[in-house]
């Protein structure tokens, strides 16, 4: 076995075994919030060690510069996706994307993002 499969072979461990742990991570979180954080490392962790093993293995030809170019869009909509599916949940959750001093969380909402988060006014009601 050569240096260079040796090399292939141990970007797609890391790959294969981080989709695995942000897999299982996503299923053990209570709340979207939560999953939300563990989804972002296959979308790029992965992502990238599967294009650099495609890169290594066919360098810069047809397959390589297409693994190079769908990497980066998916890392790139990364964030992007991540950020709309957090505010499309808050929207629906509190009915508005902005908050303000009176929010509550809903009836049977047993989720517990934020509620370590310091509050946005002080008793004055000054921000």
């Amino acid at each position: 076995m050569s240096k260079t499969q040796i090399i292939i072979d141990v970007l797609l461990a890391i790959g294969v075994s981080n989709a695995l742990l942000g897999s299982l991570g996503v299923l053990l979180m209570k709340d979207l919030y939560e999953r939300l954080h563990y989804m972002a490392p296959q979308s790029t962790i992965s992502i990238a060690c599967f294009a650099a093993a495609i890169v290594i293995d066919k360098h810069f030809s047809a397959a390589g510069i297409k693994a190079v170019l769908t990497a980066i869009v998916i890392i790139v909509m990364n964030a992007v996706l991540t950020h709309a599916t957090a505010r499309a949940a808050r929207v629906r959750q509190f009915g508005r994307w902005i908050s303000d001093v009176t929010e509550v969380r809903g009836i049977g909402d047993n989720s517990t993002a934020g509620l370590n988060s310091q509050p946005q006014v002080d008793a004055r009601g000054q921000l």
